[in-house]
């Protein structure tokens, strides 16, 4: 069973339709009862997904912090796979700071 993408209702068998979203036209299987019109132009009668994203800048620092420490954990450990994964841990800070623009 899947859900309208129209209604929200549960259904067996789709049809393919334009639904109207705050984006524009959007291609959507929905059900039956939404197809039936004749016109394969549905309007959703469920509200749209809210998302919120939360900047969290501290979470970004703390995560640095956490890499810095494994890194240099990793560099004081004798052998030559420690001595790897001591680079590994830097380049990862070094990716988050160019990917993040810090």
């Amino acid at each position: 069973m899947t859900r309208c993408k129209g209604c929200g209702k549960e259904y067996r068998k789709g049809v393919l339709a334009f639904l109207l979203s705050s984006e524009g036209l959007k291609g959507a299987r929905v059900c039956q009862s939404c197809a039936s019109g004749g016109v394969l132009l549905v309007a959703p009668k469920l509200a749209p997904v809210v998302k919120q994203s939360v900047a969290r800048p501290e979470g970004l620092e703390r995560a640095i912090r956490m890499l810095r420490t494994y890194g240099k954990a990793a560099s004081t450990t004798p052998g030559e796979l420690s001595k790897g994964r001591s680079e590994g841990f830097e380049g990862a800070i070094e990716c988050i700071k160019r990917e993040c623009g810090i």
